[in-house]
């Protein structure tokens, strides 16, 4: 958004601004050092903890972002120990406390979080064990566009005088509970409802504000960018869908007693369901499948449902006199007269489906074209963000185009085909 224009100034990693001047030459500048060591923090569990980056080997690791500082810094530390960012499966999760129920359940073997995160959730448990990470970068800096600051440098002075003067009074205080009651006077923060916690954050934050004493507070220290400029050269369902539209619609009873529920799951946002079908299924392509399928069900059950029900009563009456089996009246009369309603909802299913995986890949892959999306708007890399848009684009036409051929195959007599009017 800062090289969009859209703002003049933003906060971001060190590593992740770091890389993206170095491959992407992105226009930017760092005008202050917020953190000045990493804000980040391994969290596993008591059980099976974390205590050394090589412990990290051949493990599952959460992460808010990938592609971004979070997943640049884990893979710098690994090539520190001699250890391949392959050998460690990074996966995208909320960079939350309730994250930490992935170790739990057995899904991840360790989460990278943040300060807020790490003091959450060992606030909220006993069973957490933190490690922190120190991978000789700055931790988090802000930024702003050089011609911005040439343009009107009185206002970048402005602000680093104030959030300098704000630092360092947090820094100094003894008693955060006056600075965080003014705070929350001012904004909506939820977090201040726990005042311990909140206290317990800002406190963890401050002391690295000042990890390189408290003149050095907003300062890009010269030591800390030659050592991070070291290291970055160093380092350098639709079947089921069918069958059961066609079972409530010769089955009334079946209709009365699935269809609310059906309906009822279908209403129900699938991206919120996203995380339980992870924690469930984990994050491989099942946990994709099983979100893809959720929203791709529904289109072909609902015309299914619809068009089996649609059978004209005089056909029926036919088939009655000619003695068909019910195997014959499937075939010759049940899905001939659905089969084109059946096909439209399959033209809206394999979109849907479709758009599920991405989901999917965006909240826990680590492979994909949603995670390369994820991974291209991480580094700035707006010619690679369209291309990826433009493949998915490609992608879904081929597949719409796809069912559109199969419906002109499988239903040649149908007016949606033939471009004729039906006959009365």
């Amino acid at each position: 958004m800062t090289i969009a224009g859209q703002m003049d100034a933003g906060r971001t990693g060190g590593t992740n601004y770091m890389i993206s001047r170095i491959e992407n030459d992105a226009p930017l500048i760092s005008i202050a050092t917020i953190a000045q060591l990493s804000p980040f923090y391994v969290l596993s569990s008591a059980e099976n903890p974390v205590n050394s980056i090589a412990d990290l080997a051949g493990r599952t690791v959460g992460m808010a972002t990938l592609g971004g500082s979070m997943e640049g810094t884990l893979n710098m530390m690994l090539a520190g120990e001699g250890i391949a960012a392959e050998s460690v499966e990074k996966v995208k999760v909320a960079d939350s406390a309730a994250s930490f129920a992935l170790i739990e359940a057995g899904r991840a073997g360790a989460f990278l979080g943040n300060t807020s995160s790490m003091v959450i959730a060992s606030s909220a448990r006993d069973d957490v064990v933190v490690m922190p990470i120190d991978d000789g970068m700055p931790g988090q800096v802000y930024v702003a566009r050089p011609d911005q600051i040439a343009a009107d440098p009185d206002r970048f002075i402005a602000f680093l005088r104030a959030t300098h003067r704000a630092a360092s009074e947090i820094v100094q205080a003894g008693d955060l509970t006056p600075i965080l009651t003014r705070i929350g006077e001012k904004h909506d923060v939820s977090s201040l409802k726990n005042t311990e916690t909140a206290t317990r954050d800002l406190r963890a934050n401050a002391e690295n504000w000042a990890a390189k004493g408290q003149q050095n507070i907003l300062r890009n220290v010269p030591e800390i960018w030659e050592r991070a400029t070291k290291l970055l050269v160093d380092g350098t369902h639709g079947t089921r869908a069918l069958a059961e539209g066609l079972a409530m619609a010769r089955v009334e009873m079946l209709e009365w007693a699935f269809k609310p529920f059906i309906v009822c799951l279908q209403l129900i946002p699938k991206i919120a369901l996203a995380p339980l079908f992870i924690l469930w299924f984990g994050f491989g392509i099942e946990s994709k499948i099983v979100i893809s399928a959720a929203l791709s069900f529904f289109p072909v059950f609902s015309n299914s449902l619809v068009a089996f029900r649609s059978v004209e009563p005089g056909d029926r009456d036919v088939f009655t006199m000619l003695q068909a089996n019910p195997l014959q009246r499937f075939l010759m009369l049940d899905l001939p007269t659905a089969l084109p309603v059946v096909l439209a909802g399959m033209e809206v299913a394999v979109v849907m489906s479709m758009i599920g995986a991405i989901v999917g890949e965006f909240i826990g892959g680590n492979e994909g074209l949603g995670y390369l999306a994820v991974a291209m708007l991480q580094e700035l890399q707006v010619p690679g963000l369209f291309a990826v848009i433009v493949f998915l684009t490609l992608i879904g036409l081929s597949l719409y185009t796809l069912i559109s051929k199969l419906r002109g195959w499988l239903t040649p007599w149908h007016a949606s085909v033939t471009g004729r009017a039906p006959d009365h």
